[in-house]
């Protein structure tokens, strides 16, 4: 966690090594202050920075990168900015009763 988000900062370490997750090595396809993301081959790990947290989400096919980007970064301004009335993290509707959840918003 610390490497991830020192190459924040500074992206010259993880585009030179890549990063080692679980024993599989990911090498830097993009890196930028706001988003990391590693692949090798069709699978990947994207991290995304924002306020007080990082989040951090492993792709395998059949899910394509850019599906994986575009709900990273959704994922990201919700906890940079919250979904105005709802709580996150917290189902609305009750989730288990089959009622709509944070996440059932975001993916919209």
């Amino acid at each position: 966690a610390t490497f991830l988000l020192e190459s924040f900062q500074n992206h010259g370490p993880a585009q030179k090594a890549g990063i080692t997750i679980a024993g599989v090595k990911y090498f830097a396809l993009d890196l930028n202050p706001r988003t990391l993301h590693f692949r090798k081959g069709s699978a990947g790990i994207i991290a995304v920075r924002c306020r007080g947290a990082m989040l951090v989400a492993q792709y395998t096919p059949p899910t394509a990168a850019s599906s994986c980007l575009i709900y990273m970064d959704r994922l990201a301004d919700i906890a940079n900015e919250g979904i105005p009335g709802v709580h996150v993290g917290i189902p609305c509707g009750g989730g288990d009763d089959g009622g709509p959840t944070v996440l059932d918003s975001l993916l919209k």
